[in-house]
Order: structure tokens, then sequence, then C-alpha cells
């Protein structure tokens, strides 16, 4: 009955989150600046340089300044409503050529390729590699993302001494609830589930742990390089030894990753 109970309340927890937390940010800022040397600033933070492209923002009112080698060529103040996106083309000087505020409509960006999520996707590349830590699972990683939405991950470790044999094995199946390009580097949130085993053998012992889990988590770029990622998960696992009842709790994994066909910035 605890374990249902448990169940239930993550089931929730992923469906709140994969529900409220989009419409959060259905509001989006472009700016075009025809500067190379322009840099983006919103409310006070640099985002970009030159170019911004649906950005996502939450509502409310919003900053934006653009500088070009310290000089500030452009800031105003914009109050975005749920749903509406703001677009702003300037002169390399910092003069206004046009400004809206749509809603649902189809954000132009003339001439040159977008900087949208999907190209943030492609620059940072799909597959990744590096290690995830848990109690149970741990060990050298291998992510790909199949798709925008899809994702698996292979996890494994193995090592020996003299007198004792240790190794862990698992697979694990990813789907992303939201992508966010922040300054040209790819933040997601995802859900998941997997499975592995643990083996441990020493003189006179040996240890089995099958464990299944499901989670949620965060992947967030480094602040130096957006091929490089570091993850936090909250996770819901059941754990057997051997032929013992499976014991059930809320772990944290942690993990890194080096994404191998992405660009530097």
């Amino acid at each position: 009955m605890i374990l249902n109970h448990l169940w239930l309340k993550f089931v929730l927890l992923c469906v709140i989150i994969g529900v409220w937390m989009p419409p959060l940010f259905a509001q989006s800022i472009t700016i075009e600046t025809l500067n190379r040397n322009a840099d983006i600033l919103l409310n006070g933070q640099r985002v970009s340089k030159e170019l911004l492209y649906a950005f996502p923002v939450l509502e409310g009112r919003h900053l934006i300044t653009v500088r070009d080698d310290g000089n500030t060529l452009f800031s105003r103040a914009y109050a975005l409503r749920d749903g509406q996106d703001l677009i702003i083309h300037l002169s390399p000087t910092g003069d206004v050529r046009y400004e809206a505020i749509t809603t649902g409509q189809h954000i132009p960006f003339p001439n040159r390729e977008v900087l949208n999520i999907g190209g943030v996707m492609k620059a940072q590349g799909p597959v990744a590699i590096g290690i995830h830590y848990s109690e149970t699972l741990h060990g050298f990683s291998y992510r790909h993302w199949l798709n925008r939405k899809f994702g698996i991950e292979g996890v494994g470790w193995a090592t020996q001494s003299s007198n004792r044999y240790k190794d862990t094995v698992g697979a694990r199946v990813l789907y992303s609830l939201l992508a966010l390009s922040i300054g040209g580097r790819l933040s997601r949130y995802y859900v998941g589930t997997g499975f592995g085993n643990k083996f441990v053998a020493s003189t006179g012992t040996r240890e089995r742990d099958t464990m299944t889990e499901v989670f949620f988590g965060v992947e967030l770029p480094s602040g130096h390089w957006r091929i490089m990622t570091y993850s936090v998960e909250l996770a819901y696992e059941w754990v057997a030894r051997n032929d013992d009842p499976a014991r059930d709790n809320f772990r944290i994994n942690v993990g890194s990753h080096f994404y191998v066909a992405g660009k530097r910035r």
C-alpha cells in the first residue's frame, strides 16, 4: 500500500511538471542587430551575440539592452503577457527598424539561419559520453538522444582485485518534457525509467542487486562549453538483493556528459 501511494505521488509530480512548466515559457524574444560585435543582454545578463531567436522567457517585464564594446546602442523595457512574442530588428548602430509584439504568429527572421532550439540541438549533437552515479547503478555512461523527445542511455562499470569482483550494468529510456536554449546552450527537463544490476563477488559471498527506477531529471550546460553538461535526477527505485523482497526508496542521481559531436561555443 505504501509503495502504491509513493508511486502515485511520483507519477502525479511528473504530470504536474510536464503540464505546468511549458506554459511558463510560452513567451519569447527575438532580436536581430546586424552588428557582429553587439552583445544582447536580457535583464542585465548577457544571453547572446548579434542575434537572438525565439528565446523563451517568463511572463512579465523584461529589459532588453544591446551593447557594442561597452557602449549602449539600445535599451528598452517590454512587458509580455501570456503567449506573446517580442520581435525587434535593429540597425548596426541600434536604431529600431522593426518592432512588434505578436501572439501565436510565425516569427520572421530574414536572410539568415535561425538560431532556434533545433539549431542549438544540432550544434550540441545527439551523442554523449560521461559518468552516471547512483547508489545502485553507476559507471561510464553512453547517452543518445534519438530525436527531440526520446533518448536512451547505457551505464556500466567493472572492477576486479585478487579476492573481489564487482560490476554494474543498466539501461535507461529518457523522455524530454522541455528543452530550452539559454544563451545558445541547451537545457533539458526530462523523465524516464531504467533497470540494472549490481553484482559483487568475494570469497564465500555473492550478492546481486536488481534495480528498477523512475526519475525526473534536469540536464544543464556547463558555464564554459555548451557540449559539457551536468545532470541531477530525483529517482524512485526498487532494489531486490538475491531472492529477498524489493526495497524502495527515493534517491538522487548525478552525472556529467560530454557531447562528442558538438561544437565549442
